[in-house]
């Protein structure tokens, strides 16, 4: 049996309005999956700020100078970057 062709026409319609509105879609969830994890790493960043701030009340009985502390954090959480980046 012949198709016809604007039979032939609609199928191809059909099979390119699928894949393009697959690519649109994985499009946007990419798109929501970047700037959920950024919005999160934002987070992270803050609570990692403000937990080292609260720490530097508990070190002040120390003998150990709080500015020392403070540089160890900052190179801790310096090179978790680092890490995170090569690995993302």
């Amino acid at each position: 049996m012949k198709t016809v062709r604007s039979q032939r026409w609609g199928y191809v319609r059909i099979i390119i309005g699928t894949v393009v509105g697959g690519l649109a879609g994985f499009y946007v969830m990419h798109r929501l999956e970047t700037n959920y994890k950024a919005k999160w790493d934002e987070r992270l960043k803050k609570y990692e700020e403000e937990l080292m701030l609260k720490r530097i009340p508990e070190f002040s009985s120390l003998k150990i100078p709080c500015i020392f502390l403070m540089i160890q954090s900052l190179i801790k959480v310096v090179i978790k970057n680092l890490r995170l980046e090569v690995q993302g």
